[in-house]
């Protein structure tokens, strides 16, 4: 991933394609040492052989669903603005408010109070409407 972006700086005009477009793209690209590891990481990910366990895999997903389970979720607070948005009750249909409700229900109530770093969780049960033969 260093090499390759070294060796091109040394040796300009190297990459000739024949459309100057092109040249540039791959000369950017090919210069940028995240890209190129990137790509040989993905090319060396999806070629070499191993099972899950060999290559890690199971013990990251093992690690990444058990800190899933044990994060919760948090709001911020935005200084003094907070308390003017918790005010103005039209602020819980826009999803960028601290104070946003999921469920169109939970706007036409009255909000019970909640500690900074809780978030209530709504659920809704959908139960289909099953027609009958006459189509009423």
């Amino acid at each position: 991933g260093l090499m390759v972006p070294q060796w091109l700086l040394s040796h300009p005009n190297s990459i000739n394609t024949g459309s100057e477009d092109l040249d540039q793209v791959l000369e950017v690209l090919l210069t940028t040492a995240m890209f190129v590891g990137g790509v040989i990481g993905f090319i060396l990910d999806n070629t070499v052989p191993g099972t899950k366990e060999e290559r890690g895999l199971s013990k990251w997903r093992e690690t990444l669903e058990a800190s899933q389970k044990r994060r919760k979720p948090v709001q911020y607070n935005m200084p003094f603005v907070t308390r003017i948005i918790k005010r103005i009750k039209c602020c819980v249909y826009f999803p960028i408010s601290p104070t946003f409700s999921k469920s169109p229900i939970a706007c036409c109530k009255k909000a019970k109070k909640q500690k900074a770093y809780e978030l209530d969780v709504v659920t809704t049960d959908f139960k289909p409407v099953q027609q009958n033969g006459s189509g009423t």
